[in-house]
């Protein structure tokens, strides 16, 4: 068996048409798989929905843990490409700029001053303040007003940048990234109708209570250097590959942006 899958598009969410007959949730196996499971987690660019698969509590658990810890590791990828979770879920990352200190780069890499006290300094008798923004200098103003200072302003300024670079270190390790990505995996087999065998099942155990599993190994890869943005969209497509061996062994490979492997 082998299955391979590239899913990170804009499309409307599948929905298709159920059998006859209700499945069992794959995690806990008790209540009906009654909900609509990302194939891809949302917060990811993930649109495309399957039936099928897990229940309502199960999909909102491994939302709220697994799924969530996987999108805060990948937060670098999702601020600069600027995705939006079907939830409005954006990342926003903190960093150091030249001339405005710290700043929060909110989705597309735009440059956000992160708000704290204002910076004085002097020269030849005369103090310049750097303020976090318009707001806050205002503020600042007012308040020496109300205690009857008076203060003349010599000069101001307003001043912005874009960062020419921006570098993150994207470091995927752990089982709750594992975990997810093998939810994706075995999620796309359940979509395409396979049979993963018994190792399927002991994956499934593995990923619903996350405690190990005699002949479940994970072997999870990070970019050792600062991600690089691909310069096309199909380099940034997240992949999604699953095999069976002759031995009834399993083997997923999760790519996400291109480089990022699970």
């Amino acid at each position: 068996m082998s299955v391979v899958a590239s899913r990170w598009s804009g499309r409307r969410s599948d929905r298709a048409a159920t059998t006859c007959c209700v499945q069992t949730c794959r995690c806990c196996g008790v209540n009906p798989a009654d909900s609509l499971e990302h194939l891809i987690p949302s917060a990811l660019g993930g649109r495309r929905k399957i039936p099928g698969v897990l229940c309502v509590a199960c999909n909102n658990t491994s939302g709220r843990t697994i799924d969530a810890s996987l999108a805060r590791g990948l937060e670098g990828p999702r601020m600069l490409l600027s995705i939006t979770g079907d939830r409005n879920q954006t990342a926003t990352v903190r960093g150091n700029s030249g001339s405005l200190g710290k700043v929060d780069l909110a989705p597309g890499a735009v440059p956000r001053p992160v708000p704290g006290p204002p910076v004085a300094t002097e020269m030849d008798g005369k103090r310049a303040i750097r303020f976090a923004s318009m707001k806050a200098a205002k503020a600042y103003l007012e308040a020496l007003e109300r205690k009857g200072e008076r203060v003349r302003v010599l000069a101001a300024e307003v001043q912005s940048e874009f960062p020419g670079m921006v570098e993150f270190r994207v470091e995927l390790g752990g089982e709750p990234y594992f975990r997810s990505a093998a939810k994706t995996a075995l999620s796309l087999v359940v979509w395409r109708g396979r049979d993963g065998g018994a190792a399927e099942r002991l994956l499934w155990k593995h990923v619903s209570d996350g405690v190990p599993v005699n002949g479940v190994s994970a072997n999870i890869a990070h970019a050792p250097k600062p991600w690089p943005l691909a310069s096309g969209f199909e380099a940034l497509a997240h992949q999604v590959t699953v095999e069976r061996a002759k031995d009834g062994t399993l083997r997923i490979d999760v790519r996400y942006f291109g480089d990022l492997a699970v």
